[in-house]
């Protein structure tokens, strides 16, 4: 049995709204499609950035707790409300990440009860 090596190359930049979207790279034997990352920031002042566009797909949704607080239950919903993503950042957790297959529309990521805290993430077919 030969193990496969996994080389990862990473790419970043910047999509609507700001967000970090980074995009690594696999290269196997096997054919691997590529992982997207969504970047969101808890700050003082809300969740960064407040509104995000991208295409249908694979994505590891990814907020970091900036502000250093704890017992935070973060959540990402669709327009059915139905929660796509929901989990705590719990003390001594810098943030989260949960892999969230998404489909084309408007999805809501929220803090807790804190209603001023939330980002917009719409997914369109031409990620525009």
């Amino acid at each position: 049995m030969t193990a496969n090596i996994l080389k990862f190359v990473a790419l970043t930049a910047f999509v609507g709204g700001g967000a970090l979207l980074t995009q690594a790279f696999a290269s196997s034997s096997q054919a691997t499609p590529p992982a997207r990352v969504l970047l969101f920031d808890l700050t003082t002042h809300g969740i960064w950035p407040a509104t995000v566009t991208v295409s249908p797909g694979s994505y590891l949704v990814t907020v970091r707790n900036g502000i250093s607080l704890s017992q935070l239950t973060v959540q990402l919903t669709g327009a059915s409300a139905a929660a796509v993503v929901q989990d705590s950042i719990t003390a001594g957790k810098s943030g989260l990440q949960k892999p969230v297959q998404l489909q084309v529309g408007k999805y809501t990521l929220t803090v807790g009860t804190r209603t001023e805290w939330k980002a917009t993430l719409v997914v369109t077919a031409s990620g525009n």
